[in-house]
């Protein structure tokens, strides 16, 4: 670095006076350090685009002449935003929730920023810290949640309310749904069908939602005295692209069930869609039910019977408890569990025995 370039002269960019330190700006850090202040910003935000060393040397710059970050709250008061963390934006259901949650939360004067994990814990942790960092008024959590995060939430200073999913760990506000009963009734559904091989399509193994849909399936089996069959149970992640992978190693089984019970609505959608095109026939052959009752599921040439978690209610609730929480924090944790109910379409049907 050519240090003749400081307009002050010296040989080190940090003579500045305490009235000048009040002033600093990108702009007077790039002109400084000679360089573009699209790459200051780059490195200041840890965003893309900069070398470590450049990142590294900015910051230290920042920090000697008193750097203050434009983002930062006035006077350390919290934004009236709330953050809310969800898994995937491309599944329907958490779209849903997103819509009605942001509804409630502006007729009450908060707006909403939405974060996009892709079920990533990393990612999850990154954005709870920039909420905390950027002062947010609170945080909405409805995402796949570990007991690792159930640690980072245990700590955080922010408003915090769970949604759809639970932790041990985890002790304030939250709604869910009664997700182990959920699979328990779709279970249970088949059965009194005439159903006795049934399968399961796992969601994510840190997923509370999808393994107390399984624990539900199993328990309704046991009842019933059926087998749970291990080549049966299938993994995926919640995604339409698995469901679809997975229905080439459904057709692969040697023996295969008649029913099968999927985490998610969109998983489904996709397992139905490739089965169909590897020839076998919904609800002929085989019966699919799922779970959160997505506005896909109820249109097309087979429409899916599905779980219902009343969605909006769902959200209302969420962001009831956010606004109370943030408004009065020191009232009483409350956690509001939702029933499931059953809503009845065309990919089920009575078990026949094949010829």
């Amino acid at each position: 670095m050519n240090t003749d370039n400081y307009k002050d002269g010296s040989e080190t960019p940090n003579q500045v006076s305490e009235t000048e330190e009040k002033k600093v700006s990108i702009t007077m850090i790039a002109e400084d350090l000679g360089i573009a202040p699209s790459s200051v910003s780059r490195a200041l935000n840890d965003r893309p685009g900069v070398s470590q060393e450049l990142q590294e040397r900015v910051k230290a710059y920042a920090r000697k002449v008193g750097y203050i970050h434009d983002n930062a709250p006035v006077g350390g008061k919290s934004l009236r935003i709330v953050a809310m963390i969800i898994g995937d934006i491309r599944n329907p259901f958490y779209a849903d929730l997103v819509y009605y949650t942001q509804k409630e939360l502006m007729a009450h004067g908060y707006q909403l920023c939405i974060f996009n994990s892709e079920y990533e814990e990393s990612k999850e942790i990154k954005y709870l810290q920039l909420v905390e960092r950027f002062n947010f008024a609170g945080v909405i959590q409805m995402n796949v949640a570990t007991e690792h995060i159930g640690h980072v939430l245990k700590n955080h200073k922010t408003p915090i309310v769970m949604v759809n999913r639970i932790i041990s760990s985890f002790d304030r506000d939250c709604v869910i749904l009664d997700n182990y009963e959920a699979g328990y009734i779709a279970t249970r559904y088949l059965i009194e069908l005439g159903h006795s091989k049934i399968g399961f399509i796992l969601g994510q193994q840190d997923s509370s939602s999808c393994t107390q849909r399984f624990s539900g399936f199993q328990q309704a089996m046991a009842n019933y005295s059926l087998k749970v069959d291990p080549s049966y149970i299938l993994q995926g992640d919640l995604t339409m692209k698995t469901g679809q992978d997975l229905a080439t190693a459904f057709c692969a089984l040697h023996d295969r069930p008649s029913a099968m019970v999927v985490a998610n609505d969109l998983s489904a959608h996709g397992f139905i869609s490739e089965c169909g095109n590897l020839g076998i026939s919904v609800p002929e052959e085989l019966s699919v039910i799922g779970f959160d009752n997505i506005t896909f599921s109820s249109i097309g040439t087979i429409t899916l019977t599905s779980i219902d978690p009343s969605v909006k209610y769902m959200a209302k609730t969420a962001a009831r408890l956010m606004i109370e929480r943030i408004e009065n924090p020191r009232k009483a944790t409350e956690r509001v569990v939702i029933k499931p109910t059953l809503v009845e379409r065309k990919s089920t049907a009575p078990y026949r025995k094949n010829p």
